[in-house]
């Protein structure tokens, strides 16, 4: 199993058992997420008992909500600043902050686009 998909099951488990018998999880995650959360939760149920209700949207909205009184349980962001804010306002517990993963954003093209990235900035060859 990947880290993350390590990180996650972990993170679902800890909240089951920190909550108070939860029949249902509810789960704000990035947009980003859809593709695997899923399956991850649906895996956690057969494993737990514990249903998840995902909602996936934009990590700032979701960072608004909760400031507004949203009731997730579980806040997956795609921004770590977001969740930190958060701890700060004493609006999510700190020692429950883990950043389950990191990534690069990667620009690519399709060699006969016209486009040279390599130098960093956009450049328009000739076709």
């Amino acid at each position: 199993m990947r880290r993350t998909t390590v990180a996650v099951i972990a993170m679902l488990a800890g909240l089951a058992f920190a909550a108070a018998s939860p029949q249902t999880l509810s789960i704000g995650a990035a947009s980003d997420l859809q593709a695997v959360l899923p399956a991850l939760t649906q895996r956690f149920a057969q494993q737990s008992g514990i249903a998840a209700r995902l909602t996936f949207g934009s990590s700032g909205n979701f960072f608004s909500q909760i400031q507004n009184g949203a009731p997730f349980d579980l806040f997956l962001s795609a921004d770590l600043e977001y969740p930190r804010q958060l701890v700060s306002a004493n609006l999510a517990l700190g020692d429950t902050l883990y950043e389950y993963a990191s990534g690069r954003i990667v620009l690519w093209t399709r060699n006969n686009s016209g486009l040279d990235v390599r130098q960093g900035h956009l450049t328009v060859t000739g076709r």
